[in-house]
């Protein structure tokens, strides 16, 4: 369970089909892939919720587990929740609230936070890891892009379907190596796959930013607000 949950959180902050017709020109998927991404960073208001299945590659149709999101984005600064995880940038601090474990960790605010952590993005990801990309028309509002891996990589193959137009997402599904355990032996090939919904640019309430629902500082000292006044800190601002 808990390594399954750890490559759910590999595709966030670190996704099958084959047409015939390139529909962007070879050279150019790394291209799409910045538009996508900055369409998530650049847009002043975006809401949006996902859903994130485990399966096998044996059984793909058989879900192991899943868990659902939701994230809201604006003017630099991003909420989001995953299961039991809340992820905050306001103006002055990056917070996580782990509400399971009763820890909250502080960090200083991002300059340009990237919410989807999107590792291609990284020349070195890509020179190790990626031996070529595809772009093709699903229709005339989806293109599938497909990333092919080499023999080191951990993925095995991984497809983004997106909205031409607008450059958001509908879904990211990745096949990923996991080795069989005693307890867990399955496939050696994991599906993880992300649904993308709900996008909305409508003004988003501040409240969802505020960090004084979580913390404040005394002096020097981060102290957790009630009904956070029991949980842990972890302070990494250096200060």
């Amino acid at each position: 369970m808990k390594r399954r949950k750890g490559l759910f959180f590999l595709i966030i902050f670190f996704s099958v089909l084959r047409l015939s017709a390139q529909t962007v020109i070879k050279g150019f998927e790394y291209t799409e892939i910045v538009n996508i991404s900055n369409t998530y960073s650049q847009m002043p208001s975006l809401s949006f919720n996902m859903v994130f299945s485990y399966a096998d590659s044996a059984h793909p149709d058989s879900i192991q587990e899943q868990l659902t999101g939701s994230f809201k984005i604006q003017n630099g600064m991003f909420w989001s929740m995953i299961d039991s995880t809340e992820l905050l940038q306001g103006s002055n601090f990056n917070i996580s609230v782990f509400h399971r474990d009763s820890v909250i960790t502080i960090a200083p605010t991002q300059p340009a936070p990237n919410l989807l952590q999107l590792p291609f993005l990284d020349s070195l990801f890509r020179s190790q890891n990626i031996d070529s990309m595809n772009v093709t028309k699903v229709n005339d509002s989806t293109r599938n892009l497909r990333m092919y891996f080499n023999a080191r990589s951990q993925f095995t193959s991984g497809t983004m379907q997106y909205d031409p137009g607008s450059y958001l997402l509908k879904s990211v599904t990745y096949n990923v190596k996991t080795p069989s355990t005693p307890d867990d032996p399955g496939s050696g090939i994991s599906i993880l796959k992300i649904l993308f919904s709900g996008y909305s640019g409508q003004l988003i309430d501040a409240n969802y930013f505020r960090e004084d629902k979580f913390i404040y500082k005394q002096g020097t000292q981060f102290l957790g607000q009630p009904p956070y006044n029991t949980f842990q800190l972890v302070v990494n601002t250096g200060n």
